[in-house]
């Protein structure tokens, strides 16, 4: 349970975004032989194992999903620091991100987005009814944006209850 205040309010926020940066970093990293461009889907296109395939769009597909989540989690972050500390405790105190079809942080993202889900469904269609394409449905299902919820939640009426709840029926 973390309770945001104004003195770990930044630090919080700071600490998600390292998490997305490391994710972003290891998934290049993860992404460097699909850096071919044309080249590989020339190669893509004369492999003639069915099973090579749906790997093939399955793996790259994911990567590229979860190269924009993380990217779109650190933009939504750095959207969230603009708010500032002013607010924090009185006003806003309590954020929830959930995913969201919108993506906010450029056309370089939007890009590898439209690519994912290229191979993904790419995936779902040249092999249907495979462990490849069902992880594929399952991938495309969750959308690569964020968006946050502000709200100001009343600790002290959570603590009453939970310390009442803990003393049982009077």
């Amino acid at each position: 349970d973390l309770r945001v205040t104004p003195t770990n309010y930044l630090p919080t926020i700071n600490d998600s975004q390292k998490s997305a940066a490391e994710t972003t970093l290891m998934v290049d990293t993860i992404l460097q032989p699909f850096s071919m461009g044309g080249k590989l889907e020339e190669e893509y296109q004369k492999e003639t194992s069915l099973r090579w395939k749906a790997a093939y769009n399955l793996t790259y597909g994911r990567l590229l999903a979860i190269k924009v989540r993380a990217f779109e989690y650190n933009y939504a972050c750095a959207q969230l620091k603009l708010l500032g500390t002013g607010d924090v405790a009185t006003k806003s105190n309590h954020w929830i991100f959930q995913p969201d079809t919108q993506l906010g942080s450029g056309a370089s993202m939007k890009k590898l987005a439209t690519e994912s889900d290229r191979l993904l469904k790419r995936c779902v269609n040249e092999a249907p009814g495979t462990p490849w394409a069902l992880l594929a449905e399952r991938e495309l299902s969750a959308p690569m944006g964020w968006e946050w919820k502000e709200s100001n939640a009343d600790y002290a009426a959570m603590d009453r209850r939970m310390a009442d709840a803990k003393r049982g029926p009077r």
